[in-house]
This record gives structure tokens, C-alpha cells and sequence, in this order.
């Protein structure tokens, strides 16, 4: 990979350095391999950055929950356009080009437990995360400043800020996109691939009568608009012949080879170009009218040619074999380490489990109602406040709970803390008072340098439990058991 950087004269400052490098980290650094963030100088904020021939990650799919995985991939160039001196008259574009992937079912046979289990944790952490995000947006929608309300649904509040104009001038720009599914493993002696192919992806700001450019209307206009412009996009399935297999070619190689090959597609859907004129109501107030929706849309489209043959059939196996891999994806997470001969009775409650049998002891029943009432009273000190640090022991047991409950049985008990927290108007907004704009857009950024800096055991003190209510749950279809 190689980051190219048109610096400008502007005066050092490591928090904006550890800002940008802390972003690229997290948003393409779990995608992309070996991305080097020591390059990146501060000056880069008032020029061009260029990130080129970026490699995509293997694992790079694991996020999305589904028994795929890239085979290989590779990103040609991601151009970054940041006008920091004219931030509300001139737009900030973003250019990806020259994406090639090749994707493929998660292959059994190479199974690596470890990665796997994680991969199933951080999945489902995300989207607990995700839920809680969307909670703390809700409950602090009507709070001024409001910490997570001012970063996750801020769009509420489109008036005079500057992100609102930031957001209406981006410009995203995306050119020769071909992502391709090869598939050797979901219907036996059976070999095909599906892919996509994308010339070009425009999405631009404009005025009323849709004309591009940047715009400063939204001081006088009460609507956004953008219009989005799709180039010979198409759909393919052909078969899977010997020479055209490109799973197994290195990242390295693959844009120089798929650009050289001499296709022959069997289109579902043949090349289509579009064009869709969005207009976004900027009303702070809510719109609880059909006759006036928040969004709307026009697509205008060209002549449609869909195909249908044969590959029906083929659709529908690859489809129920997709599914048949993330079930035994899943068992095979709990699938015990040793073999039968060494540990029957761990085998037969696997195979019990499986086919959905648990029975659980009474003192395992005490057990989980423990565990999970102590996970209640762990996550409510996180849910009042982000930023408490938790000592060891009771980190160890949270991500002991996490770790082994299902995403039901933590979303469940997660439910639980938030029903337990008090009503907006009832909190505090001490800890709301004196975030800088840089708090505000990336919190997490943030918080994971106060706690760099904090002392682990900081907040070491334990309260006496007064509920005297324990929550069990029996499973992950069950509800909430009061003992």
C-alpha cells in the first residue's frame, strides 16, 4: 500500500494526527491489510490524500454475519479531498476506484476455531452496539447537548451547523467495480459464478433544478437535494470454468488479471444506467404526515433487460447451501474439542444442544440467574456513564457473559438496563457541558483516550445490590424469569 500526501503549510497538532490515524484504524483498517498510518502528517488536512493498491483482509466479510469470505480483493486508489479552508463553500469529495473482490462460502474444511469464535463475538457485540446507540439517540433527543444524540441522530437538528453543510457539498465518486462470487462447495460437482459489475457510481449536491455543484442553499431552502448517477451496471452467472478462477490469485495480482481476461457473461441483467433525484426534508420538528415524508425519491431508469434461463435451480441450491454452511458454522462452535472416546458425555449434550434439548441443574439455573444479575448491575454503571472504567474482576466476568450468552440472551439483558435507567429529564447534563465539536463527531475517539489515560482501577468501589430480583434466562427464545 502506498499514501501519497500533497501537503499544504498548516501548523502541526498531534491530536489531529491521532484523529486521522485513529479513523483510518478503525473504519478501513478491518478491511484493508497493512495500512500504515505513520505517513500521515497533519498537512494533509489542507491537501489531497491518496491511499493506493490497498489489499482487502480475508476476514474482511466477518462483520456482515453471513458464511462468506474474500478469497481476494484489492482497492486501486481511495482519493480524499478535505478543503479545510473553505469548509462550508467548497466540497469534500470522496474517490474509490478500480475495486476487484472475489468471494466464496467459508470453506469447512479449513476451519480455524479461534478466529472463528471471535468473529461470532464481534459480530455480536456490534450489533449491540448497535442497539445501544440507537437507544441513547432516543433517550436523549430532547436533552441539549446531549452526548450520543448529537453524534448519532445530530441530522435532527439540521439548521446553521456546520456538518449539515459538510454533508449537503460531499461528493462520492466511484469507478470500476467488479465484485465476484465463486462457488465450488454449496451444490456438489456443480461450479458457477456471480458477479457485479459497476462502470460508474456518481452521488453529487444540487440545487432545485437538479443542476450538480456545491450549494449554499441551505440557508434559504427548507429541503436537500442530491442526485445520485448510476453507469452499466449488470448482473452475471456464468459457469465456472478451469481458467477463470480467481480466488486463488494474490491481491497483488488480481486487478491486472481480471482487467486482462476476456469475459463472456451470461447476464441475468444485462448493462442498466440510472439516474435517482433524492430531496431530503431539513424540518427539525418531526413529520408525523404522510403527505410530507422526510425522503423522497425519484428513480428514472433506462430499458431493463432481465434474463431468466436455467440458473434457477442453481440459484436456489446455492442459496439453501449457503444456509447449510452457517449451521454447521454454528455448531461446530460449540462442537467440544476432544473426540468421542474421550469425552462422551461432552459429546452427547452437544448433540443435544443441537437439536435444541437443555436440560440445566438447578444449581446451574442459580448459576446464570447470578451471572446475569451481576451483568445487569456491570453494564447499568456503563449505560450511566461511558466513560467508567470497570476494575479486572469485573471486566473478566463481562466479557465472560458476553462470550457465552447468545446474542438474544445479552440483548435481553441489556434491555433490561436501559428500562432500569431514569427518564432524560431526570439526568444530569454536567457530563454534557464543555465537549468541544471534536468530541461530538467522534466520541469513541474520545473515550478510548480517557481511557488510555485513566487508571484501570479508578472506579474499584462495589454497592451493596438492593434489587431483590434475580433474572434468568432459561433460553434464547425465553423470557425473563423472576426467582
Amino acid at each position: 500500500m502506498v499514501v501519497k500526501v500533497l501537503p499544504k503549510l498548516l501548523p502541526k497538532k498531534n491530536v489531529v494526527r491521532e484523529l486521522i490515524a485513529w479513523v483510518l484504524n478503525t473504519y478501513l483498517g478491518k478491511y484493508v491489510e497493512n495500512l500504515n498510518t505513520a505517513q500521515l502528517t497533519v498537512a494533509l488536512l489542507s491537501g489531497e490524500v491518496e491511499l493506493e493498491n490497498l489489499s482487502l483482509r480475508r476476514d474482511a466479510l466477518r462483520n456482515l454475519g453471513l458464511p462468506l469470505q474474500a478469497l481476494s480483493g484489492t482497492v486501486g486508489k481511495i482519493k480524499l479531498q478535505i478543503p479545510v479552508r473553505q469548509f462550508r463553500t467548497a466540497p469534500w469529495c470522496i474517490l474509490i476506484e478500480n475495486v476487484y473482490v472475489v468471494v466464496g462460502p467459508v470453506n469447512l474444511d479449513e476451519w480455524d476455531a479461534e478466529g472463528e469464535e471471535q468473529a461470532d463475538l464481534d459480530f455480536k457485540l456490534s450489533r449491540l452496539d448497535g442497539l445501544e446507540a440507537k437507544w441513547r439517540a432516543s433517550s436523549e433527543a430532547s436533552m441539549e447537548g446531549g452526548y450520543y444524540a448529537s453524534s448519532y441522530s445530530g441530522w435532527l437538528s439540521y439548521g446553521t451547523s456546520l456538518m449539515t453543510n459538510i454533508v449537503d457539498n460531499l461528493e462520492l465518486k466511484i469507478r470500476n467495480v467488479h465484485i465476484r462470487y465463486e462457488d465450488s462447495i454449496t451444490i456438489p460437482d456443480q461450479r458457477f459464478a456471480f458477479g457485479i459489475n459497476i462502470e460508474s457510481l456518481s452521488a453529487r449536491s444540487c440545487d432545485a433544478n437538479w443542476t450538480p455543484g456545491y450549494t449554499t442553499a441551505w440557508i434559504k431552502d427548507s429541503a436537500s437535494y442530491k442526485l445520485v448517477e448510476l453507469e452499466a451496471m449488470s448482473f452475471y452467472w456464468d459457469p465456472l470454468h478451469n481458467n477463470e478462477i480467481f480466488g486463488d490469485i494474490s491481491s497483488n495480482e488480481l486487478a491486472e488479471t481480471i482487467s486482462k481476461s476476456k469475459f463472456t457473461h451470461q447476464y441475468v441483467v444485462s448493462p442498466v444506467c440510472a439516474q435517482a433525484h433524492l430531496k431530503r426534508d431539513r424540518s427539525e420538528t418531526p413529520l408525523r404526515t404522510r403527505s410530507r415524508p422526510r425522503l423522497i425519491c425519484d428513480l428514472i431508469l433506462n430499458e431493463v433487460q432481465l434474463t431468466l434461463n436455467d440458473w434457477h435451480s442453481q440459484m436456489v441450491g446455492c442459496v439453501r447451501g449457503l444456509d447449510d454452511i452457517a449451521k454447521y458454522r454454528r455448531f461446530k462452535l460449540l462442537r467440544p474439542m476432544h473426540s468421542v472416546h474421550e469425552g462422551p458425555r461432552a459429546c452427547w449434550l452437544y448433540a443435544a444442544r443441537c437439536h435444541g434439548f437443555r436440560r440445566i441443574s438447578a444449581e446451574r439455573h442459580c448459576k446464570i440467574a447470578k451471572d446475569n444479575l451481576e451483568y445487569i448491575e456491570i453494564y447499568s454503571k456503563i449505560i450511566k456513564n461511558p466513560n467508567e472504567v470497570l476494575t479486572t474482576k469485573l471486566k473478566e466476568h463481562k466479557d465472560a457473559v458476553e462470550k457465552e450468552r447468545s446474542y438474544d440472551e445479552l440483548k435481553l439483558l441489556r434491555e433490561i438496563c436501559m428500562l432500569r435507567m431514569p427518564t432524560p429529564e431526570g439526568l444530569s447534563n454536567e457530563t454534557n457541558q464543555g465537549r468541544s465539536m471534536l468530541v461530538q463527531w467522534f466520541p469513541q475517539w474520545c473515550t478510548e483516550k480517557k481511557r488510555a489515560i485513566r487508571t484501570v482501577g479508578a472506579f474499584a468501589a462495589t454497592e451493596p445490590r438492593t434489587n431483590p430480583y434475580i433474572y434468568c434466562v432459561r433460553d434464547p427464545s425465553a423470557s425473563v424469569t423472576l426467582l
